[in-house]
């Protein structure tokens, strides 16, 4: 789930990096949609890629809730 608000403005650093963490994490996820095709059906990229697709996708999830500690409560919305 990602919650947007109108004008959103970061408290401090982290929750900036915590803003284009979850955007490249989006972007990730939607890559993985097409994952499984692109390496099983298409045969076009490796499945190595597909495992470090995932294993990207932790790093940032890692990342993130690393840097939600950083975040003054009231400003985490995630």
């Amino acid at each position: 789930m990602m919650a947007v608000q109108y004008f959103q403005f970061a408290k401090n650093k982290a929750e900036r990096q915590i803003h284009g963490l979850t955007l490249l994490h989006t972007f990730v996820m939607v890559l993985d949609v097409f994952a499984n095709f692109l390496v099983e059906e298409a045969k076009s990229i490796p499945g190595q890629w597909r495992d470090e697709l995932h294993g990207l996708g932790r790093k940032i999830e890692r990342q993130m809730e690393e840097l939600k500690k950083q975040v003054p409560v009231d400003a985490v919305t995630g």
